[in-house]
């Protein structure tokens, strides 16, 4: 890092999924980030990325003199539903789909609200749903696949319904109440 450092460079520790990291971990970073030279200054930038999960374990007593070292914060806000579209649009022009016809305007409104935004979980509902649409012989998803992918990955979303004709029998719900 001295050599970086003399050479004009920065070094950088990126560590991302910061969340899942234990205390000491966190502790063992904070004191990476006091290594420094007198001559040059701080040796290293760290840069922790995580859900957030890492902001409530950063709000920790034993976290103090981390949190303090933090001169910036930024968080990603849930996509607005015109983002989601363009967002699941970009994707699929990625993979050379241009105009898609896949994922009709109703279909791609419910999986903005069932994903709430959230790009991790757009891609896992899209995923899921191509896989569906390829599995069916089709070339465009509908509610009803929407639906079961939702309730494979046990969606829970604002305005939510339960919807007693979708229960399995293996859900709680299904099964009657009492002794």
């Amino acid at each position: 890092m001295i050599q970086q450092a003399n050479e004009g460079r920065t070094s950088v520790l990126i560590v991302d999924e910061a969340h899942n990291l234990e205390w000491d971990v966190l502790e063992e970073i904070r004191l990476l980030g006091n290594l420094e030279n007198p001559r040059i200054g701080k040796l290293l930038q760290i840069i922790l990325s995580g859900q957030p999960e890492l902001d409530r374990k950063l709000d920790a007593p034993n976290l103090r003199q981390l949190k303090q070292r933090i001169v910036l914060r930024c968080s990603l806000q849930p996509l607005t539903l015109k983002e989601s579209s363009e967002y699941i649009e970009s994707r699929l022009a990625h993979c050379g789909i241009e105009n898609q016809t896949i994922f009709p305007e109703p279909v791609l409104a419910d999986i903005h609200l069932r994903t709430q935004g959230i790009p991790r979980l757009i891609n896992a509902v899209c995923d899921n749903m191509l896989l569906s649409a390829f599995a069916l012989e089709t070339k465009v998803c509908t509610t009803e696949m929407l639906d079961e992918v939702s309730k494979d990955m046990r969606l829970e979303w604002p305005g939510r319904r339960n919807r007693a004709r979708g229960a399995s029998e293996f859900e709680p719900s299904a099964y009657p109440q009492g002794d």
